[in-house]
């Protein structure tokens, strides 16, 4: 019960955390790391995709975990690095794909806003499973899988059903 409470705990601080620390760097409030923000403005809003990330990460997680321990089902013996990883995998996947899109890499529309840029990092964090999986299919795609690979796959697929 005590691996729950700080695995729930640690999501929660996740969560309201990042948009604290939203909310500090706009109001330029992190004192000397200010500075640092003020003459790296890159920086500061790669920072602020991590947190948007960040957040959708730790709702989704917080869903689950919520979904889980009012169902009986939850496993926070065999489960808790999922829920402690996803956050941060969360927000740096969010960073990573708005720099996909500004690269033109990755294309789809979306303003050439931050606030377009940061509701896709909550919407990557919150979606990371199936961006993943979508990152996947784009990779093989761009790079290829060979023939011999795509056919054994299938084979182990139908052996497994």
């Amino acid at each position: 019960m005590k691996l729950t409470r700080i695995v729930l705990l640690y999501l929660i601080l996740c969560f309201l955390g990042s948009f604290i620390i939203c909310a500090a760097i706009w109001a330029n409030l992190l004192g000397p790391m200010q500075i640092l923000l003020d003459t790296n403005p890159e920086l500061e809003i790669a920072i602020v995709y991590f947190l948007g990330g960040l957040i959708g990460g730790s709702l989704y997680c917080m869903r689950v975990f919520h979904q889980m321990y009012t169902s009986g089902l939850l496993d926070i013996e065999r489960y808790w690095i999922w829920y402690v990883l996803r956050p941060m995998f969360s927000g740096g996947t969010a960073v990573m794909t708005v720099i996909l899109l500004e690269s033109g890499i990755l294309i789809f529309t979306i303003e050439d806003t931050v606030q377009a840029k940061i509701g896709l990092s909550f919407l990557v964090g919150y979606g990371f499973g199936k961006l993943t999986h979508k990152l996947e299919s784009t990779i093989n795609t761009m790079f290829g899988e060979s023939e011999q690979t795509s056919s054994t796959k299938a084979k182990e697929t139908k052996g497994e059903q």
